[in-house]
């Protein structure tokens, strides 16, 4: 089947557009990771701290066929700035999930609900905010993503616009 040039412009623009989208995603959480390591911080306390199991069905090999769970540490905190009480969520900026649930108990074992903790947060916005602050693994994951969409997606437009329909 022939996608043919319009096909091909269609395609490639919108794999160019969400590349450029998750690039920018990428370097600006990359970004905050690296800030966060200077933001100021606040006394803060755990509200929630449980541990979501998610189900995960396999792939078609034999092997994958079994169902899995993945697990995933959900903490919330709250704190003030300022006189001004936040709500947190974000823990580090790596994200945390996992098919080991005895890993993922260690993760949220630091805090049970009612642990004081200091939480970091941006001063221009304070809802910006982690309890783990530096260099995380999943802004470099999601730029690299929009690099390869990026690419992908300007070797197809180049490719429809010298295709001689």
């Amino acid at each position: 089947m022939k996608i043919g040039k319009l096909g091909g412009l269609l395609f490639g623009l919108l794999a160019l557009g969400a590349g450029l989208f998750a690039l920018t995603w990428g370097i600006q959480g990359g970004l905050a990771s690296l800030a966060s390591k200077n933001w100021p911080t606040s006394e803060g306390t755990i509200t929630q701290s449980e541990l979501e199991k998610q189900r995960k069905k396999g792939g078609a090999a034999s092997t994958q066929r079994r169902n899995r769970f993945t697990y995933t540490p959900r903490i919330t905190y709250e704190f003030k700035v300022d006189g001004q009480s936040y709500t947190g969520t974000r823990l580090s900026f790596s994200d945390y999930a996992t098919s080991n649930e005895d890993q993922m108990q260690q993760v949220l074992a630091p805090y049970p609900v009612g642990t004081i903790v200091n939480v970091h947060y941006d001063p221009d916005k304070p809802t910006e905010c982690a309890l783990q602050t530096g260099f995380g693994w999943t802004p470099v994951a999601i730029t690299g993503a929009g690099c390869l969409l990026s690419f992908i997606g300007s070797i197809a437009l180049v490719g429809s616009i010298r295709r001689k329909s």
